[in-house]
């Protein structure tokens, strides 16, 4: 079977940091109890993500990480805020950083797989599609049968050129999630490659 994520050699690619490799290759530990004002600050970052309100989400994370500068939930919060307004220049960094982060501090899986998955998302819009793929295979190996790893999956082979592993990875993100919006983006991808 092929490997979902092998890009294309192409000449095309570039390879965003050798250090992305080291950070994403580590599993997570477990959570740490919050500061109060740190917790209430990012719950209203959910809450303003939640309601894709980026802007009110990003300055609720800077709160919080000028509470606690090394909250993993925190700098993964503002990196995903970053990554949603389309600064990926800024997001990259602090994606990284919560990942270190929540490994280094034992904030646990939801942090630390959210993390990896919206790096792999950032690169693929990036069009990066070396430093996706190596993203990718952390996230296949760490998370695997996960309906959100098989989507990123298809979008890594798609950015690689690779439409029929693509379409397998679609289609095996919308079985594993036939009512949520995962599937949907799964089931609407399959159609826009004709498959």
């Amino acid at each position: 079977r092929p490997n979902p994520f092998a890009p294309q050699t192409n000449g095309s690619t570039t390879d965003t940091s050798e250090d992305l490799v080291a950070v994403v290759n580590v599993a997570p530990l477990e959570a740490k109890p919050k500061d109060p004002q740190v917790a209430e600050w990012l719950d209203q970052a959910r809450t303003h993500a939640a309601g894709a309100q980026w802007q009110e989400a990003a300055e609720s994370a800077e709160r919080a990480l000028g509470a606690d500068p090394e909250d993993a939930e925190a700098t993964l919060r503002l990196g995903e805020a970053l990554a949603k307004m389309r600064s990926f220049e800024r997001a990259v960094p602090l994606l990284e950083r919560a990942l270190q982060r929540s490994e280094g501090r034992g904030e646990g899986a939801g942090v630390h797989s959210e993390a990896l998955s919206l790096l792999a998302e950032v690169l693929v819009e990036k069009k990066d599609a070396l430093a996706a793929y190596r993203v990718g295979q952390t996230l296949q190996r760490l998370y695997p049968n996960q309906p959100r790893t098989l989507f990123l999956s298809g979008r890594i082979s798609h950015l690689n050129g690779d439409v029929r592993q693509a379409i397998r990875s679609f289609k095996e993100a919308a079985r594993l999630d036939p009512e949520g919006a995962i599937g949907l983006s799964a089931r609407e991808s399959i159609t826009a490659l004709g498959g």
